[in-house]
């Protein structure tokens, strides 16, 4: 058996929004545009709003037994919204990013990212025109 690991650069991004929420789709409008400035493809997905914990798991078919019940709905929707993306990255056998709908590109993702191995690209700041 190879122990060799996979090396696979990122070829898209997912920008999570909530559709019917005006702000999320003018907020993932601006990271759309942002992954376009830098030439890469992009797909949006619909996350999960504002649904308890204990919907989400049933849902989810992961046979969790047991769960934070106080868990807020939107940590919960967004904690099983990225799991989906998670999954569907998967399922689809790609290398890609996920991107909350307030995330801005800057720089095209020039990495190579092991299989089975998440990365984080970044953190939040208050002023992007100096994030180094």
């Amino acid at each position: 058996m190879s122990t060799h690991t996979l090396l696979n650069k990122p070829t898209k991004a997912y920008i999570l929004r909530l559709s019917n929420n005006e702000l999320s789709v003018e907020y993932a409008r601006h990271t759309a545009e942002s992954c376009d400035k830098i030439g890469l493809a992009w797909e949006y997905f619909e996350g999960y709003d504002h649904i308890d914990i204990k919907t989400l798991v049933e849902k989810s078919n992961l046979g969790i037994k047991n769960f934070d019940a106080k868990m807020t709905v939107g940590a919960a929707s967004a904690s099983f919204s990225h799991y989906k993306i998670w999954e569907k990255i998967r399922d689809n056998k790609e290398t890609a990013i996920i991107l909350e709908h307030d995330a801005v590109m800057l720089w095209p993702v020039d990495l190579e990212i092991p299989d089975n191995t998440i990365v984080n690209l970044g953190y939040k700041v208050n002023e992007i025109d100096k994030y180094d």
